[in-house]
């Protein structure tokens, strides 16, 4: 089995989300998604790197250096930041699509009464 599974899966499933979001779902809001994805990247990276280590004697979490490629962000692993991408951009595409459906069904056009 692959060593590096947990940046495998990370790398090729954010691959093909965004795949997925661009050419089949064809979303027009991928461009300001990235650039709030930056903006979200400053918080991300202070509470992740506490949690990594930074500034602390001990992590909180760590993780096996056989199992991710080893590039990190201050303490941080770089997979994170993708990883991190792919759940958003994942959940933002889910509740896009449920509210769509929602709106279809009950009529709602999403206007204050």
């Amino acid at each position: 089995m692959n060593d590096k599974i947990y940046s495998m899966v990370t790398f090729i499933g954010l691959a093909v989300l965004m795949a997925v979001a661009r050419y089949i779902l064809k979303v027009s809001w991928l461009p300001k998604f990235y650039l709030i994805y930056g903006i979200l990247l400053i918080p991300f990276l202070i509470v992740n790197g506490l949690l990594t280590g930074t500034a602390l004697e001990e992590p909180v979490v760590w993780y096996n250096q056989a199992q991710i490629i080893g590039l990190r962000i201050l303490t941080i692993p770089v997979e994170d930041v993708f990883y991190g991408m792919a759940l958003i951009l994942l959940n933002l595409l889910i509740y896009l699509h449920l509210k769509i459906k929602y709106q279809l069904i009950s009529g709602y056009s999403g206007k204050p009464i």
